[in-house]
This record gives C-alpha cells, sequence and structure tokens, in this order.
C-alpha cells in the first residue's frame, strides 16, 4: 500500500531535503550541468510493512505509513538500516526523525526559554559578536585615530551582514520571552530597539540621520544575574 501523497509532501517539507541519519545528512536532490534535477528520497518505513521486515511487528495498514512512521533517508542509510535492523532499533530511529525536524524548526522559530540562563547565553553570544566587529572596525574603536579607508569599508560591510542581523535576532529572542525579563530590563530593550531601527536606517536606506540613539550600555548586563 503506497504512502499517501499529502503525507509524501509533509515528510519532504519536514526533512528539509536532507538524509535525516543523523551522521549523513546528504542533500537529497542532485542537480545536473543541463538544470535537470533529480531527488535521491527514499522514504523508509520505520516498523516495516510486514511482519518479517525491518523492525516488523503487527500494527495497522493505516498506522505504517503514518507521518510518524517513515523515515527520509537516503538511497544508502536505507538500505543500511533495513539490512541491519537489530543495530537500528524503532526508537533509535524515531529519535533520528525528532532530533533532526527540532533542528530543522529551531533555525526558523525563535524559541522560548524556560531560564533567564539560557535566553542570557544566546543574546549575549549575539552581543559579543557584535561589540567585536565594533571595537575592531567601528567609527569609535580603538583606531579611531588612524581609522583607514579600508577598516570604515569593513564596518560597512560587517554593519549589513551581522550587526543588523544580530541585533533583529536579539529582538527576536527578547521579544519572544518577555515574560523572563524584569521591568527594568523591559525598558533597556526598548532603548535598544530604537538604537537598532535608527542603525538600520542609516546603512539600508537612503534617509540617513545623525541623531540615531547611541546602543544602550545597560544592554551588556541584560539578563544577568537573578532568576
Amino acid at each position: 500500500m503506497p504512502i499517501p501523497l499529502p503525507i509524501q509532501r509533509l515528510l519532504w517539507a519536514r526533512s528539509g531535503g536532507y538524509c535525516q541519519k543523523p551522521d549523513c545528512r546528504k542533500d537529497l536532490f542532485f542537480f545536473f550541468s543541463s538544470e535537470e534535477v533529480t531527488d535521491l528520497i527514499e522514504l523508509a518505513h520505520i516498523i516495516g510493512q510486514s511482519c518479517v521486515g525491518p523492525r516488523g511487528k503487527r500494527k495497522a495498514k493505516k498506522q505504517i505509513n503514518s507521518f510518524k512512521n517513515v523515515l527520509v533517508l537516503c538511497p544508502s542509510c536505507h538500505t543500511l538500516i533495513d539490512k541491519n535492523a537489530s543495530k537500528f532499533p524503532e526508537s533509535m530511529l524515531l529519535g533520528w526523525k525528532k532530533k533532526h525536524e527540532d533542528e530543522l524548526a529551531s533555525a526558523f522559530k525563535t524559541p522560548r526559554f524556560r531560564n533567564r540562563a539560557s535566553l542570557s547565553k544566546k543574546v549575549h553570544d549575539l552581543l559579543l559578536r557584535n561589540r567585536q566587529i565594533f571595537e575592531t572596525y567601528g567609527p569609535h574603536s580603538r583606531s579611531k585615530d588612524k581609522l583607514i579607508a579600508d577598516e570604515a569599508d569593513l564596518w560597512r560591510v560587517y554593519v549589513k551582514t551581522d550587526v543588523i542581523p544580530n541585533n533583529r535576532r536579539i529582538t527576536e529572542l527578547l521579544g519572544a520571552n518577555l515574560h523572563l525579563l524584569k521591568p527594568s530590563e523591559k525598558a533597556i530593550l526598548g532603548k535598544f530597539n530604537l538604537h537598532r531601527e535608527g542603525l538600520e536606517l542609516n546603512h539600508l536606506s537612503a534617509n540617513k540621520t545623525a541623531s540615531v540613539p547611541l546602543f544602550p550600555r545597560k544592554m551588556n548586563t541584560i539578563l544577568k544575574g537573578g532568576n
């Protein structure tokens, strides 16, 4: 009995087009020089379709072809897990599937954290990267008296490729986790957003202004201390 097309589509989407075996992650689409495209996708049943198949056991036909019971694999990994079923039990394969889907989702979704420490780590990693760029290439860097054209050019590049995206990510992370912020920290976030918006205005549009708010120094202490 074939896997229903809606289930196939969902499986392809949730795999992102990559093999779901954690140490493989092979790109399952191949592009020829002629611009033709072929796929190497194989839909592998976790519990085999037959009782005597890999990891086979009695299961309703509808459950056999359910989204939960199918992995997206490359041909090599599909053959490997089916020929060595005892080494690849059901629990392992379900774990692969969940890990792959969780990682793909986390790349696009803004996570909600349970504690301040976890959120702080994410936010301050981004702040640190921005600070390193600013101190090295920014207009107020330690080399400001010797600022050369190359440094100024690099600052303009890094603002667009790193600083602005990092600022937006910080806003997304803190905005999605306001329940972990103290009232005073929410006020700091408001000032940071004004700075972020002004920086974007100056670097991404023709409407430049000298009145952009400076980076609020208290952002360097946000989420530090307290539960």
